[in-house]
């Protein structure tokens, strides 16, 4: 009875932790599972592996710029959606298709898909999500050419 009632615990305890938020931006929580599976991603993306670090402080601060990127990522998205800024399903569709070409084939992007945590709807969401990140992060950091009197007047300075 008493291992019955431990594992029953054990089983809750985990369930309860995916739903601790490691951060709200605006009112919408970024959960603990989404930042490590997310913190993996850019361990793979940085070229470290988590094994190979030794120093906790390095560990750290790896996680923290991780959670950075994710709420930045959050707030684009936000922005996104304040814009009114909408990626079809066939832009979606037609990203999706060139990932999973380039793994080789659709049994080895399920089982990538899988390992990361993702089913396929999921993951269109997700990459729904990206691409919108991604317009508005183009709108924002797009520059204007300066106007030939600006170039002169800089010049002329």
């Amino acid at each position: 009875m008493r291992i019955l009632l431990l594992c029953l615990l054990l089983v809750l305890a985990k369930a309860s932790w995916a739903d601790v938020p490691a951060a709200r931006v605006n009112g919408v929580e970024i959960g603990l599972t989404r930042l490590e599976r997310y913190f993996s991603e850019y361990l793979v993306a940085q070229g470290r592996a988590l094994t190979s670090i030794r120093n906790p402080n390095l560990y750290k601060r790896l996680r923290e710029q991780a959670l950075d990127e994710l709420i930045d990522k959050e707030l684009l998205w936000q922005e996104a959606q304040r814009q009114g800024i909408a990626i079809s399903d066939e832009q979606v569709s037609a990203h999706i298709g060139e990932v999973e070409t380039a793994f080789g084939s659709p049994a080895i992007f399920a089982q990538r898909l899988a390992e990361a945590g993702f089913d396929r709807a999921q993951y269109t969401d997700y990459t729904r999500h990206e691409m919108a990140a991604q317009q508005v992060y183009a709108r924002l950091s797009a520059v204007d050419a300066p106007s030939p009197a600006e170039v002169e007047a800089f010049y002329d300075a």
